[in-house]
């Protein structure tokens, strides 16, 4: 009974190592020292590896420097006196600030009495005096500049603005108006009023 079964391992062994010959003949022959079919054997080169793929090189451009020239000694020194290039230079005036349009005069006293009307009272003494400054020819911006800080009770710069307002429209020739306002001063600061009567007479 263990024979047949030998029998049947050793057949299997010998079917197993008859495949492995076959199958890898290439290299298990030549341990054995034998060669299959010719006499001939061919001796393959082993395979190369793979070329190592350089990497792109990238050239940086260099950077320019500026070179900078040093004057000489003899053209580095300031001229003794002030040459008529150098002395329009440092001479030169700044330009003049351009006066106001009357457009934007007028606009500016819309606002103003806008400001005035809706009690925004700093408001509109900040707006009265810009134009004050802007416009020191119009007697109406003093006067109701003036009519702002009476209506505040602040009777001392109520009259200096109509004193002023009044001096204005004194030598605008219109004196029915400084009579108006010889009357409010003649009650808030009569030696103003007295100084307006004055000049009217002369």
């Amino acid at each position: 009974m263990i024979m047949p079964f030998l029998r049947l391992v050793i057949i299997y062994v010998i079917v197993i190592l008859g495949a492995v010959l076959f199958f890898k003949r290439d290299s298990v022959m030549p341990l054995l020292g034998m060669s299959w079919g010719s006499n001939n054997t061919e001796v393959t080169a082993p395979a190369e590896a793979p070329a190592k793929v350089a990497a792109p090189v990238v050239v940086v451009p260099p950077v320019a420097t500026p070179t900078v020239t040093t004057p000489q000694p003899e053209t580095a020194q300031p001229p003794k006196y002030p040459t008529e290039q150098t002395a329009q230079i440092t001479t030169a005036t700044p330009a003049a600030p351009k006066a106001a349009s009357s457009d934007d005069i007028q606009t500016r006293l819309t606002e103003a009495r806008q400001a005035y009307w809706n009690r925004d009272l700093t408001g509109a003494e900040a707006r009265y005096k810009g134009l004050v400054n802007d416009a020191p020819d119009n007697a109406d911006i003093k006067g109701e500049l003036g009519n702002l800080y009476y209506t505040q009770r602040r009777y001392s710069e109520a009259a200096k603005y109509y004193h002023k307002a009044g001096l204005q429209l004194i030598s605008d020739g219109n004196t029915q108006q400084v009579m108006g306002l010889i009357g409010v001063l003649q009650s808030i600061a009569p030696d103003k009023a007295a100084d307006l009567r004055s000049r009217l007479s002369q």
